[in-house]
């Protein structure tokens, strides 16, 4: 999910017919300001023979330019090949750019929101590989996008897809993790502007081995979706946290709803809020379409 200044929201996502099979591409669709209906999907990225997936929206509001990063993997060769890729509008969504490549190495992933950091105004991009150990790192960059510096984190073998959040009024940064091992969600604190990272340790909160993703609201809280489950993705929450993400007093359940069906696999949640104080949330429903609340 991302919220451009006109008030438009824009939902990307990889639509296929299955995860790593040719032809499997990113598209986008928007719910217009003061609308309550979503636009139909639009593909921006297909490229026969490959894989493309895990889009990124994320709008520079010092260029104006909208930027959409994906994953693209050889179809039916496995994610060990994936690199990351690049698409830009200036027109707010309305086109896009062709594909660039713009990280290389072999495995590399995204999955969560790209952070400006305050003040230096750096910007953060939370990356994982898909390799042997699979782990995760950040990128910087401190040129508005034009070139980066990545920084792996020590110690997060078998932990991926990092979602990290800058701790309000201060300048240091907590990165939370997926479990591989499907155990539970990992946290990590940087206090260098996201360079160095501490050890990441077990949160109290589950995982299933499926994504997450986090946000600090306008009130300091911090928000994160996730299944809260460590087996299986019949359910969907968000927890709330009003210290810093330490500890977790309030938890909702998003899916199923009372009364819905209990084997719909929910998952890979994005959340979002919007100048309004609305927070709004979105996720695969049974891998065949995208719910949003």
């Amino acid at each position: 999910l991302e919220h451009l200044p006109n008030g438009n929201l824009f939902l990307g996502w990889f639509s296929g017919t299955a995860e790593g099979q040719t032809n499997v591409s990113i598209v986008l669709a928007h719910l217009p300001f003061g609308s309550s209906r979503w636009s139909s999907a639009v593909l921006v990225s297909r490229r026969p023979g490959f894989s493309n997936q895990n889009p990124v929206l994320f709008y520079d509001n010092v260029t104006k330019i909208f930027h959409l990063y994906h994953s693209q993997q050889p179809a039916d060769q496995g994610e060990s090949k994936s690199n990351i890729w690049h698409l830009v509008s200036t027109d707010e969504g309305e086109s896009w750019s062709q594909p660039v490549e713009a990280f290389s190495q072999p495995g590399s992933f995204d999955r969560n929101r790209i952070v400006v950091t305050q003040p230096s105004g750096d910007i953060l991009f939370p990356v994982y590989f898909s390799d042997i150990n699979e782990n995760s790192a950040i990128e910087i960059s401190s040129d508005q996008l034009r070139t980066w510096k990545g920084y792996p984190i020590s110690g997060s073998n078998d932990l991926i897809q990092p979602s990290v959040i800058q701790l309000p009024g201060t300048n240091r940064f907590k990165a939370f993790f997926r479990d591989k091992r499907a155990e539970w969600i990992y946290s990590s604190l940087s206090s260098d502007g996201g360079r160095t990272w501490t050890i990441p340790q077990r949160t109290a909160l589950p995982n299933n081995d499926a994504a997450i993703q986090a946000l600090v609201l306008m009130s300091g809280a911090v928000v994160l979706a996730f299944n809260d489950e460590i087996s299986g993705r019949n359910s969907i929450s968000i927890a709330l946290s009003d210290d810093e993400g330490d500890t977790w007093r309030y938890v909702r359940k998003l899916e199923p709803e009372v009364g819905g069906k209990l084997d719909v696999e929910y998952s890979y949640p994005s959340v979002l809020q919007t100048p309004d104080g609305d927070i709004h949330v979105t996720y695969t429903y049974d891998r065949e379409t995208i719910k949003y609340n």
